[in-house]
């Protein structure tokens, strides 16, 4: 969204004029429009500055470092971070009511606390810039999303994954399947899936299981199994070319994390994949048409170019797809791994879930890449869906 900006009043959380010497000084050019215009075109409009507005949250928004917060307005959540670098107030605009300007406010800014949970604010995204974690990850009292044991050399192919690797890995599965679809576990509460994978069932039709490794050992003591108590579906799904194809499931308890159960982070916006390598996992069929696999499996798989990948299909491939697969084919999700994540392991050794299993051309076909819901486009929907 392009933002055209007219001058305006810079207030302190106290609703006086603060001290310009303490400002970027951009902020000291602007005088007191009492808004801003937003968009351009037709949809140009102008937004104003309210400061007779009580101090609520308003939608729920991520903060440029990817932590979550509310939007609210203006004058009661000023920041040093962009009072000092008006170009830096842009990451963190937000619009109240359609009317009047925000800005994305941590919660723990509004309320005076914070929360130190053991894996940090849930859902989190993994930050572009993070420094390298130098430190070998072994134990689950390592703060932060994304972290495992996993190895940091990447494979090539597809293999059995190590049972500690992924502890982010969901079972999907409707009462009476052995298995049905994959998720990635974001919170304690939330698993991130396909859309298509909730569409036939009720919440109390399904079930997840967490830590989950090899089907055929039932007597394993690291999973856990949770009932669904609801499901929230992207409202413009459309079962007719799985567009917005994301959901999210609400377990009936918080899962306890430990090193075989542990949440992933969300991609930061506007991650650039282009032939970047990332890996998928499930427990689908390993050809079109064959027998699922009783083993967590994994494949390494390159990010296709947006427009090269529409140009490999009749279908529509929508700009909210991501598209990854091996070009000479082989190499690919396939079916009963839908809702799984496919995943990039960020600098900082933090795995990301880019991509969410939707659908492609049977399996490993050459030049037809598999199709995911592609996650940071909608990192404001997952937001707004895991305060439920």
């Amino acid at each position: 969204m392009l933002l055209f900006l007219v001058i305006l009043p810079f207030l302190s959380v106290q609703g006086n004029i603060i001290d310009s010497d303490a400002l970027d000084p951009t902020w000291n050019d602007l005088l007191t429009a009492g808004g801003m215009h937003i968009g351009h075109g037709r949809t140009k409009r102008f937004v104003e500055l309210k400061e007779n507005q009580p101090n609520v949250p308003y939608q729920a928004c991520l903060l440029p470092d990817g932590k979550t917060g509310h939007c609210r307005h203006l004058h009661y959540c000023i920041q040093d971070d962009f009072k000092r670098d008006f170009m830096k107030f842009m990451d963190y605009i937000c619009i109240i009511q359609h009317s009047a300007i925000g800005v994305c406010c941590p919660d723990s800014m509004a309320d005076g606390s914070a929360v130190d949970a053991l894996a940090g604010d849930l859902p989190a995204t993994a930050p572009k810039d993070e420094d390298e974690i130098t430190v070998k990850i072994t134990r689950a009292e390592n703060r932060g999303c994304g972290l495992s044991t996993r190895p940091q050399g990447r494979i090539t192919g597809a293999r059995p994954a190590n049972p500690r690797e992924w502890p982010w890995m969901a079972s999907v599965t409707p009462t009476g399947f052995e298995q049905y679809c994959g998720g990635a576990l974001i919170t304690d509460r939330h698993v991130l899936t396909a859309a298509h994978c909730t569409r036939r069932w009720k919440a109390d039709e399904l079930f997840v299981r967490l830590g989950e490794y090899d089907f055929q050992r039932s007597n394993d003591s690291r999973t856990y199994n949770f009932n669904v108590v609801e499901i929230r579906q992207h409202e413009l799904f459309d079962s007719s070319n799985y567009h917005n194809d994301i959901a999210i499931l609400k377990l009936h308890r918080p899962a306890v994390f430990n090193t075989y159960v542990w949440p992933i982070c969300l991609p930061p916006r506007g991650l650039k994949l282009d032939d970047q390598i990332t890996t998928v996992i499930g427990w689908g069929t390993q050809s079109y048409g064959g027998p699922t696999s009783d083993v967590l499996m994994e494949v390494s798989i390159p990010v296709w170019n947006h427009e090269e990948c529409v140009k490999s299909f009749t279908d529509s491939v929508f700009d909210e797809t991501l598209c990854a697969g091996d070009k000479e084919g082989g190499k690919d999700a396939c079916q009963g791994d839908s809702g799984g994540p496919l995943m990039y392991q960020m600098s900082s050794r933090r795995w990301a879930v880019v991509g969410v299993v939707s659908w492609g051309v049977r399996c490993g076909e050459p030049n037809h890449p598999g199709l995911y819901a592609k996650v940071d486009d909608y990192l404001e929907w997952i937001v707004r869906n895991t305060v439920f």
